[in-house]
């Protein structure tokens, strides 16, 4: 069954490397898995200053608003990119990506702006992925993303990108 992975991400208007290189990585996988960006743009931060928990909170919700209503078209599992989710290898990844496959025509993997996803997109998520416990900037994160996912299928497909 083909399998699309909707990647919805707070940020917009990325550098051209990261553009560059999700479009590099959705371009290698086939039909039977496609990777679509959805991007959401980030609430609109009126203090260059330190944030305070409150208005992080603030803003998070306002993203998290954007976030719910574009995920309302999805059909399928939603996966949390978030420190408090399980980290997964890349096997483990491939294993994943193939019961996707098997259970699901999409899912979405929901990716933080720079504060994080609100705690009401990780309650909807029915798994929650550790890409490490690392900081990584955001936008990063999409290419990071986009090239597991290639290099889980390839490994269920038998190509030799992961040696």
């Amino acid at each position: 069954m083909a399998l699309t992975i909707h990647i919805f991400s707070i940020g917009n208007k990325p550098p051209t490397w990261v553009t560059q290189g999700f479009a590099d990585y959705a371009a290698r996988l086939t039909q039977d898995v496609q990777l679509k960006l959805i991007e959401i743009a980030p609430a609109a931060r009126h203090s260059p200053k330190q944030l305070t928990d409150t208005q992080i909170e603030h803003y998070q919700r306002q993203e998290a608003e954007h976030l719910q209503q574009k995920l309302s078209k999805i059909n399928g599992s939603m996966i949390a990119l978030d420190l408090s989710g399980q980290p997964w290898s890349t096997p483990q990844l491939a294993k994943k990506l193939q019961q996707w496959q098997n259970q699901y025509q999409q899912i979405a993997l929901l990716i933080g702006g720079a504060n994080g996803l609100h705690n009401s997109c990780l309650q909807l998520a029915t798994q929650r992925w550790c890409l490490s416990k690392l900081t990584f900037p955001h936008m990063l994160v999409r290419v990071m993303v986009a090239e597991q996912i290639y290099r889980a299928w390839s490994i269920n497909q038998g190509h030799p990108y992961h040696k």
